[in-house]
């Protein structure tokens, strides 16, 4: 119902109609003599000055959330917003939380970007943010924060037009055309230009691509921007070095990478597991991956690194030193993988097992220290000892309240329920060994969707983010619900757990 009638909006040459006249006043409403803010596009002093420029000169997408997307009204906050939907009766589910707004608000800023261009004199949306970057005037104020809800549009942004974000957003500079999105520099932008130019951008409301094609109607939801996942754990420097690529993107450029799946989904974040301490990254390096915004890292010491009989213990004692460091380096969020790995071949002594052990211990303390989630490797022949040891150890060092990150989960039942009531915010990633696995499919039936996370621990056990959606599909079908309930509860998690 409601996409049929937010189409219907729309004449025949894809303009909205104006929602209301744009008439200056002398004395705008909210104006103050005194303290205030004062407005880039004109000569008064606000309280609540983006309250002003969003309701009076931008038009009434350029808040999204604040927005009516039945009538194309614009309000000054989400409260009074969301009275004024529920005035529309059957229309009042059309948020911007509805079906095609998100989507349709990205081809609205395309469309206002595309005009801008042409009134600034310049031939594309990437030649317009060099202009913004190159003049302090069109900029905010160094002290300009990026707002949450600032960055969530601007990677929404990037995400509908199929381009991957930043490591992060800055204002002063820009770094991104998404920050052009911004109510400052929009507002900055129609400075200098006439009052009519004004007056149209007010109420422009054309649909484009990005690169600037006309759309004369929405095009079919693809859906992806509700179908964003996170790959809890891979390798990505072992995954750069098997497939000969140098970043994450070219990886996922790859043709005939992936597998068929049901629904399809877009990577926002991946966390990059590096636990072989002869391969950690340097500076350089993990500079150069985090230029994808969507790389997170781990540091830490992987067992079965612990327990090579080549590893002296002089050198693992000096790579424990290095680890203190680097767990504390940007966009590192937890410790580990770390843990306890069984399946070593019976050549290898107990003092080795000791020393899995010993280092374990370590970095539990360590994560317990700087407060950062640790993620865990527990393996054995399938007698669960190894878990059971883990758990046994964790409990000794960790406060009942620490997170964990269950990597790989196999497990029982009954181990899933021992880790919970030891650590109720441990969380559980499901990998692609799910997959065609009966038995662990009845366990992962049984746990609760808020503590799973999805991971593909490419390459070792995938070559491609695409098995994600598997994984999504096949938990859905255990659980009875629609893959995006999963995609949606598991990306959720995921981010809350390691704050990204």
């Amino acid at each position: 119902m409601f996409e049929e009638e937010l189409v219907l909006d729309y004449d025949e040459e894809g303009l909205r109609p104006e929602p209301e006249p744009y008439v200056p006043q002398a004395i705008p409403k909210g104006a103050t003599q005194g303290r205030g803010s004062l407005c880039p596009l004109c000569p008064h002093k606000f309280t609540h000055v983006r309250r002003h420029v969003i309701t009076t000169h931008l038009p009434w997408y350029a808040s999204p959330s604040t927005a009516c997307w039945v009538c194309g009204h614009q309000e000054t906050a989400v409260t009074p917003a969301l009275r004024h939907l529920m005035t529309h009766g059957s229309h009042a589910h059309g948020g911007f939380q509805s079906t095609n707004a998100a989507e349709e608000y990205v081809y609205l800023m395309n469309g206002l970007l595309q005009r801008l261009c042409q009134h600034r004199g310049v031939t594309c949306v990437q030649e317009l943010l060099q202009q913004v970057q190159q003049r302090t005037d069109l900029q905010p104020a160094a002290t300009t924060p990026v707002q949450q809800v600032d960055e969530e549009l601007m990677r929404l942004f990037l995400l509908v037009n199929g381009a991957p974000p930043p490591g992060g957003f800055t204002l002063r500079p820009p770094n991104s055309v998404a920050c052009l999105l911004h109510w400052r520099i929009l507002a900055h932008l129609m400075v200098g230009l006439p009052l009519q130019v004004q007056r149209s951008l007010k109420s422009y409301a054309h649909r484009t691509t990005e690169t600037g094609a006309r759309l004369t109607s929405l095009p079919q939801s693809s859906g992806l921007w509700r179908n964003q996942v996170v790959d809890a754990h891979l390798h990505l420097n072992v995954w750069c070095r098997r497939t000969g690529c140098g970043t994450l993107q070219e990886i996922l450029d790859q043709p005939g990478r992936g597998a068929p799946s049901e629904v399809r989904c877009v990577l926002s974040a991946a966390v990059s597991n590096f636990c072989w301490p002869a391969q950690w990254p340097n500076q350089n390096q993990r500079d150069h991956l985090a230029k994808d915004g969507r790389v997170f890292f781990t540091y830490g010491v992987h067992p079965r690194s612990a327990a090579q009989a080549s590893m002296s213990d002089t050198s693992l004692q000096a790579y424990m030193r290095t680890l203190k460091g680097l767990v504390q380096a940007e966009r590192v969020v937890a410790v580990g993988e770390c843990g306890l790995d069984y399946t070593v071949s019976p050549a290898e002594s107990a003092a080795l097992r000791s020393r899995q052990e010993r280092c374990f211990q370590e970095q539990l303390v360590l994560a317990g220290a700087i407060r950062r989630p640790v993620v865990i490797h527990s393996r054995d022949n399938g007698c669960g000892s190894a878990a059971k040891r883990c758990l046994a150890l964790a409990s000794e060092v960790l406060p009942r309240d620490h997170p964990i990150h269950r990597h790989c989960f196999t497990g029982t039942l009954e181990e899933y329920w021992a880790w919970l009531q030891a650590f109720p915010r441990c969380i559980f990633s499901i990998s692609p060994k799910i997959l065609g696995n009966a038995s662990l499919q009845r366990v992962v039936r049984s746990m609760d969707l808020a503590h799973l996370t999805l991971e593909t621990d490419a390459p070792y056990l995938a070559d491609s983010t695409e098995f994600l959606g598997e994984i999504a599909c096949c938990v859905a079908r255990l659980h009875n619900v629609p893959p995006a309930v999963v995609l949606s509860a598991t990306t959720q998690t995921a981010r809350a757990l390691f704050r990204l």
